[in-house]
């Protein structure tokens, strides 16, 4: 090995350090909040910065050297945490725009992360497009603010929402009652794995779901063709839980979108294996 690239492996391992103490700072920080909603300046510092440093490391290169093997705990911690504090930026939202007189597309433009949101559904859109089409899209965690089912709504499409949280589901009806959208997208308060699912459904999972692989088998014994669920790969782990593959035998992986700027998840989209490539 030369000297210079001797100095370039050690400035990698440098930074790597370097970024894994940042985000057990982060961690640390976070943990220490009680009120993990919006009401807490800090927590939205902390969110933040979290946010804006794992996007740097993706979009800079610099995760190929990330020392993930040494920051498996936070890797557990963090999106538990974060996942949490999103679940309640929601509904505090959510509940902010249910105060309005009137709630129009125009008006959710306040919410923070408005953008995000509206990036996410153009770079899905197609995707979604080559196996949703004349079918009821069933959004499953949708939370209090589901503006997936928005957009889809917008689009043209039917949407069901589902969700366990009795609250946010009693938030998103409200909500979607404001908008006008109440003809175009069902909210019902159920679990996803013991859903009726049905051909005529096409199934979009969202990031915070737990216990995907059982909902993966209750989709392949209901026979659903097609679905598609978010994932986070790279430093994007620290945001949100990995989604695990469901069993070859099962689906099959068709594509995927990529994450860019404005857009942490990746969407991955999986055929029943008995239907071919």
């Amino acid at each position: 090995m030369s000297s210079t690239q001797a100095h370039s492996t050690q400035q990698f391992l440098t930074q790597g350090l370097e970024h894994a103490e940042k985000i057990r700072t982060l961690c640390s920080e976070i943990e220490q909040e009680t009120d993990l909603s919006p009401h807490n300046p800090n927590v939205n510092r902390i969110l933040s910065s979290l946010v804006t440093y794992l996007s740097h490391i993706e979009n800079c290169g610099e995760c190929s050297y990330m020392p993930f093997e040494t920051l498996t705990k936070e890797a557990i911690k963090l999106p538990k945490l974060c996942g949490e504090a999103e679940c309640m930026m929601e509904k505090f939202w959510a509940a902010h725009f249910i105060s309005k007189k009137q709630v129009t597309q125009e008006t959710l433009k306040e919410f923070w992360y408005y953008n995000n949101y509206k990036a996410l559904w153009d770079l899905e859109k197609d995707l979604i497009e080559t196996s949703a089409k004349d079918k009821t899209l069933v959004f499953l965690g949708s939370g209090a603010m589901p503006f997936t089912a928005y957009f889809a709504a917008w689009s043209g499409y039917n949407v069901i929402c589902i969700d366990f949280d009795k609250e946010a589901c009693a938030l998103s009806k409200s909500l979607i009652q404001k908008l006008g959208l109440d003809e175009k997208i069902q909210v019902i308060q159920h679990d996803a794995t013991t859903f009726a699912f049905t051909k005529e459904h096409f199934v979009i999972c969202a990031s915070l779901i737990e216990g995907k692989e059982n909902l993966y088998k209750a989709l392949f014994e209901r026979g659903i063709e097609n679905f598609a669920v978010r994932d986070a790969e790279g430093a994007y782990k620290f945001l949100y839980a990995p989604s695990p593959r469901p069993a070859l035998d099962t689906y099959i992986e068709m594509a995927q979108t990529v994450p860019n700027e404005q857009c942490i998840n990746t969407l991955r989209l999986f055929k029943h294996a008995d239907l071919g490539e």
